[in-house]
């Protein structure tokens, strides 16, 4: 039988501190994980519940100040282009990240 070396990931490890960070919450409450609020609403006209995906409000103002700080470092005297060249990739990112989700109402 060969004996491995006991490396450091071997070591029993501490869960000191880690249940701090850890929330439980009901999933009708909601719950923001990586920019998505993920919440459980009945859908309107029947009595299922579904669970939506959608923009938290966290993630859509921090696209808003991004859009504000790249508005104030184009100069008003440079051309709306100049401006548009900037804008482009940073909302196109966000937007194409927060597709899959339920998100129209939050993109309009």
């Amino acid at each position: 039988m060969t004996r491995w070396p006991r490396c450091a990931s071997s070591r029993p490890r501490s869960t000191n501190g880690s249940w701090r960070a850890t929330l439980i919450t009901h999933i009708e409450q909601g719950l923001d994980f990586l920019g998505w609020r993920t919440q459980r609403h009945r859908k309107p006209g029947s009595n299922q519940y579904y669970v939506y995906a959608h923009p938290a409000k966290k993630a859509l103002w921090s696209i808003m100040a991004a859009v504000k700080t790249l508005c104030r470092e184009v100069g008003t005297n440079q051309p709306p282009d100049a401006l548009l060249v900037r804008l482009n990739p940073a909302v196109q990112g966000w937007c194409a990240y927060f597709r899959p989700g339920v998100s129209f109402v939050t993109l309009s």
